[in-house]
């Protein structure tokens, strides 16, 4: 089983057409087996990359960046002469990989992902012509519990993925209806009561209707009401899901800004 956004299969490196190069600004780790290779390395190149290469207790092995933040490796044109001189298969696994992340158990790759660190992902997003969906490849059925929770919640994923993209409900409406449904979610795919969260969603129509009146109050009344109202409700199912003594309130500040329209200047 694997899990992946319609976006995935596109992403393709643009090299020195990068703006933004990934190779600038930020520690470039190299794997135990890569530094091994690089270390036996005695030409001229492998000189020039030793020179850089260091050991940290807390990162492991990684290049000092030049006093220009880029990696000693990035050459004139803005490209890696690791691949050049070397061959993709002798770059550290980050840089094989980057920007494509997973999420693995038992060594098996399961969520596949696209970092938005990567100016070419943020390109291909935003020229979509399509929904952004997420694709779940179910020609091998979860077997495990881990995957049977990692099943369900990238279900509720790809079911809010649909919600936040549905053009005929408000954005801020969406946004609070997943919200609420999230708050423990945790708990309930811990406890494997796969069907009381689906009969939550469900239920969502209501709390959709609950949300759009909220919405309708927006001419009414000022934003920080609205957003007073929005809190409450999520305060409480917040409170109602995780234990009182231990429940965060931090959260509800941290949340809104997500919920302004930032073009329009108002709530929803």
């Amino acid at each position: 089983m694997n899990i992946k956004t319609n976006v995935y299969d596109e992403f393709q490196c643009v090299g020195s057409e990068c703006l933004c190069n990934c190779c600038h600004g930020w520690t470039v780790l190299i794997d135990d087996a890569t530094a091994e290779y690089y270390k036996n390395i005695k030409d001229d190149f492998g000189v020039v990359l030793n020179s850089h290469l260091e050991y940290q207790e807390s990162l492991g092995w990684s290049f000092r960046l030049g006093c220009d933040e880029a990696c000693v490796a990035l050459d004139s044109e803005g490209l890696c002469s690791v691949y050049k001189n070397l061959g993709e298969e002798h770059m550290s696994i980050g840089c094989k990989q980057f920007p494509r992340l997973e999420l693995t158990l038992d060594q098996k790759s399961y969520f596949l992902m696209l970092s938005s660190e990567c100016e070419q992902v943020i390109r291909l997003l935003y020229e979509m012509r399509e929904d952004l969906r997420l694709q779940i490849d179910t020609t091998k059925s979860p077997e495990t519990h881990q995957e049977i929770i990692l099943f369900e919640f990238a279900q509720f994923c790809a079911w809010a993925m649909e919600l936040i993209q549905n053009k005929d409900i408000p954005l801020g409406v969406a946004l609070s209806t997943c919200l609420y449904l999230s708050l423990d979610l945790r708990e309930i795919l811990k406890k494997g009561d796969y069907d009381e969260l689906w009969k939550r969603i469900d239920g969502v129509p209501s709390l959709i209707a609950e949300f759009m009146s909220l919405r309708e109050e927006c001419s009414q009344s000022s934003n920080v009401a609205i957003w007073g109202q929005i809190s409450e409700i999520i305060e409480y199912a917040y409170y109602d899901a995780i234990q009182k003594d231990k429940a965060d309130k931090s959260v509800i500040t941290e949340i809104q800004p997500f919920f302004w329209h930032k073009t329009e200047e108002k709530f929803f």
